[in-house]
């Protein structure tokens, strides 16, 4: 029976006026009506809550839009029949204890007690969707372990730029069976769900969805800072089994603190697990990683990032420690594993280097395994390991920091190869940012109809000043027969810097120039070789 059918009953049974009775009873034994003082110009009522006392609700106490301010250590127990509307409870380390749906119509404030919950104890007749959010953000206790269930779909409306829906508490467990959607706004940032210097949190279940298409941009501005899960500073953290969708900016966001470290990688986010989740259509990224210490990324999609409405940079996966301001952001121990990075506007994954500070490195012992992908990966980061991905183009510099890549069992297939990029002017001096790249076991080919580039290993504006080297080892490389008669296995001459090791060269009726590079126990097929002599137990297979 809805909660306004209850107050339509226990009206019959009491008159609840200014100088009237409630028919609440606080006493375990006998029942005794408490006086309930409530006057016109007065903000707060008493129902007669004693501290560290049981109050027992048995029928529908309508609080006329007044406060009630709990006492101190009070359990309020709901009965059948019972409930609390229309007004404010304000808790002092108060308890609930309830076992029958909506019995609460109140908004909720000060502090709670309260170990597990579920939001169908909130009545939808009296609070707004926002209203039920609020208060579950309230009745949470950084200091004791919650469980909070979300059975029902929610629209919430942020309250200001920077504002968040769902905060959970350090040690709480949230299982969201519903959609959390976003009203639209004009906000350059917000968070649906927010874990700021919280520790021991899980989240699992359920769908966000933010307010693309709904958004109001305001000119001038890029609002790419509306986050589905923002995590932030905190640590033992777990999203799983999660869709999340249509934010203005990232699906989800990892960083550490805004003040300046005092110690190494103090402020950073750790022991953070990504695990079954969706981050589909968002507007800027579906993952950003800026600043962490152990992640794990598993068993997820990074999809269509961009394609209801689009904001650079669009990847799926960006990995990109800020270093600005004093801070020296990094990104280290992490594990992608078995993910799904597909559809982008820009780069499948991107890891992009920064600044390095006080001789500290950004990027740190950071592996890819088993990611599918149909696009870009776009790199320029230190100590990461790609283990049996697969990219349709690879796009490879040395920015602002060194550069050291491995490639283990990969397929580059059906874009450009791999291009090399020489580091720009700016800042540090080329000598600092050395670019040195290992492929094992992989497999290398490029499209057969486009000719945008003139090698399967090219090099942007045909200099590299800054290349430590490029090493291939048992890998397979192949042009396809579609291509210009002048493409070649690379249009640079690495001096020396290039090694291939007993490899497989398919050059389909092509010549082979071997200036620059290192060839060691390959086998080549091709039209014709040039400086390449009798080195290094190479076996040639003429196409002629």
């Amino acid at each position: 029976m809805r909660l306004k059918t209850c107050i339509t009953i226990a009206s019959l049974c009491v008159l609840f006026t200014a100088c009237g009775v409630s028919c609440a009873y606080s006493s375990k034994t006998k029942p005794k009506p408490v006086k309930v003082q409530v006057r016109e110009q007065a903000p707060i009522v008493d129902i007669g809550m004693q501290p560290h006392k049981e109050y027992v609700v048995r029928e529908v106490i309508d609080l006329q839009g007044k406060q009630v301010n709990v006492q101190e250590n009070v359990t309020i127990t709901f009965k059948k029949g019972g409930a609390i509307v229309n007004g404010t409870l304000k808790g002092n380390g108060s308890k609930l204890n309830s076992k029958t749906d909506e019995v609460l119509g109140v908004k909720l404030k000060g502090t709670w007690r309260v170990d597990k919950i579920s939001d169908l104890v909130f009545s939808k007749d009296y609070l707004t969707d926002t209203d039920i959010i609020n208060n579950l953000n309230t009745i949470q206790s950084d200091v004791m372990a919650n469980e909070v269930t979300i059975n029902r779909d929610y629209r919430i409306a942020i309250a200001k730029s920077g504002g968040a829906g769902l905060l959970p508490s350090s040690h709480s467990t949230i299982l969201l069976k519903g959609t959390l959607s976003l009203e639209g706004n004009d906000y350059k940032t917000y968070q649906i769900i927010d874990i700021k210097n919280k520790e021991d949190v899980i989240v699992k279940g359920g769908r966000i969805m933010g307010d693309v298409g709904k958004h109001t941009y305001i000119e001038g501005t890029t609002s790419e800072w509306g986050m589905g899960v923002n995590i932030m500073q905190s640590k033992d953290v777990t999203i799983s089994d999660m869709y999340i969708t249509k934010c203005t900016g990232d699906g989800i966001y990892i960083s550490g603190g805004k003040e300046p470290s005092v110690g190494i990688y103090d402020n950073a986010s750790k022991n953070i697990t990504i695990r079954n989740v969706t981050c589909d259509d968002n507007r800027r990224q579906g993952v950003s990683i800026i600043h962490v210490d152990g992640l794990v990324v598993r068993d997820c999609s990074f999809i269509n990032t961009g394609k209801t409405e689009f904001t650079a940079p669009g990847s799926g996966i960006d990995i990109e420690p800020n270093v600005s301001n004093g801070r020296n952001m990094s990104v280290r121990n992490v594990v992608v594993d078995n993910c799904l990075i597909k559809n982008n506007k820009g780069s499948s994954i991107a890891t992009n280097n920064t600044y390095e500070m006080e001789g500290r490195k950004n990027y740190e012992n950071n592996l890819f395994s088993n990611c599918q992908t149909d696009g870009l990966l776009k790199a320029q980061s230190h100590d990461v390991t790609f283990r049996k991905c697969s990219f349709k183009e690879v796009r490879i510099a040395s920015v602002y920091a060194p550069t050291h890549i491995t490639f283990e069992n990969c397929i580059i297939s059906g874009g450009y190869g791999v291009i090399l990029y020489a580091p720009s002017e700016r800042g540090v001096q080329s000598k600092d940012r050395l670019l040195a790249l290992d492929f094992r076991g992989c497999t290398i080919s490029t499209v057969a109809e486009e000719t945008r580039t003139n090698a399967l290993i090219s090099c942007y504006k045909s200099y590299v000043p800054n290349l430590e080297y490029v090493n291939f080892e048992d890998c397979v490389f192949t042009i396809p027969s579609g291509k210009a008669s002048d493409y070649g296995l690379t249009d640079y001459s690495f001096k020396g810097k290039l090694r291939i090791r007993k490899s497989e060269i398919n050059m389909q009726g092509r010549n082979l120039d071997a200036n620059g590079m290192e060839l060691y126990n390959n086998k080549i097929r091709c039209r014709s070789t040039s400086q390449l002599g009798t080195r290094a137990s190479n076996r040639v297979i003429s196409d002629n």
